[in-house]
């Protein structure tokens, strides 16, 4: 067998269990290579004391393929970690591994990235930017890495999710736009900028300059080929500058676009929820009640075009409740009641759909007159 085949063999042995603890330890007792081939596989082992295993298996031997290993198991530990306190810790323990031994790329990389975790779920706007001020530290101090800068792009766009100052964040967005400038535009960094754009249209307050913003994203959507990633950016920014934008005019204009970019891409599932979405917000303030039915109805062409997709539905079933409001013919409020009384049953009896059914049926007595039919 040649030294590979026995490599992934060795990995293969402690990733599916086939060994036991006592048969690992045995091998991890043999050679540096057996070592390194083990300690690798135990990154990906479903055993949940692979990481005090390599941390010990490195305090013995110091090797570099173990210390790669073990950082790689401590980045493996944050994702999905809810705590950001704890993420934080594990990221910790990566930098002591990268400043106690000659700050190699193969640990500095698991850092960047455990450290992009630890912002991601950090409530604290300013915590969050500190940290992603820790990966560009990184970036600067060694030959601006493309990792460690994906790494980079990544944490400031977490920054700008819980941010809610409006000119902070349009700063932190320059941040990545600059990063996407002076590297070679890369895709990574790309997408990244153009999410932050969209947070920046979410906390903005004028409908104007979240427009702005997202024409930003067009412009990044059509210079780079049409990404997917960009589009669907694209859509939820122009979704948030019709939301509250008091010229019907212009909301009309803006849901054209989202639909343009629906019907000329391929009807993506993202672009068509954006659509839905902001058909909706026309039924939140439509006066006329026809008007607001038939504006529910092209949610429901969409619901049915995109697999009667979860969020489409919500927005239908919100759309067709807020139709009953102002409707004066309770036998209309009552008829649009029983379509989401039919999507309720039809769609596994959601909470979200049944608090709407249960608000327009009430909107049906509002006006009924017939105390029988009330009963």
């Amino acid at each position: 067998m040649t030294s590979n085949a026995l490599k992934w063999v060795r990995q293969a042995a402690v990733i599916h269990a086939w060994l036991t603890r006592e048969e690992i330890n045995e091998l991890a007792t043999r050679d540096q290579q057996t070592r390194a081939d083990v300690a690798s596989a135990m990154v990906f082992s479903a055993d949940h004391d692979a990481l005090s295993w390599l941390k010990d298996l490195h305090d013995q031997h110091q090797e570099a393929e173990v210390r790669f290993a073990l950082a790689k198991a401590l980045f493996n530990s944050t994702i999905g970690e809810p705590d950001p306190v704890k993420c934080y810790a594990k990221a910790r323990e990566i930098r002591v591994l990268h400043e106690q031994y000659g700050y190699e790329a193969e640990v500095r990389i698991a850092l960047a990235n455990a450290l992009v975790n630890s912002g991601a779920g950090e409530p604290d706007p300013v915590k969050c930017y500190v940290i992603a001020q820790e990966i560009l530290a990184l970036h600067e101090q060694y030959g601006y890495e493309p990792e460690v800068r994906f790494a980079l792009a990544n944490a400031l766009f977490n920054s700008t999710v819980v941010e809610r100052d409006p000119a902070k964040l349009d700063a932190i967005a320059q941040e990545i736009s600059v990063l996407h400038e002076q590297y070679d535009h890369e895709p990574e960094v790309r997408f990244e900028l153009a999410k932050a754009l969209v947070n920046s249209t979410a906390v903005e307050r004028d409908p104007a300059k979240r427009y702005v913003t997202a024409q930003e994203i067009r412009v990044l959507h059509e210079q780079y080929g049409y990404e997917p990633e960009v589009r669907f950016a694209l859509a939820q920014a122009l979704l948030n500058s019709g939301a509250g934008e008091p010229d019907p005019i212009r909301r009309h204009d803006i849901i054209q676009e989202i639909y343009r970019l629906h019907e000329e891409f391929g009807r993506e599932n993202e672009v068509g929820l954006a659509l839905a979405k902001a058909f909706h917000n026309l039924t939140v303030d439509q006066v006329d009640p026809i008007k607001r039915h038939d504006i529910a109805r092209d949610i429901s062409v969409l619901h049915e075009l995109h697999g009667n997709e979860v969020e489409v539905r919500f927005a239908l079933v919100s759309a067709l409740y807020n139709s009953t409001v102002g409707e004066p013919d309770p036998a209309k409020r009552y008829a649009i009641a029983q379509e989401i009384r039919v999507l309720h049953e039809q769609y596994g009896y959601e909470a979200v759909v049944r608090f709407e059914l249960a608000k327009a049926l009430f909107n049906s007595t509002a006006v009924e007159r017939d105390p029988a039919k009330c009963y």
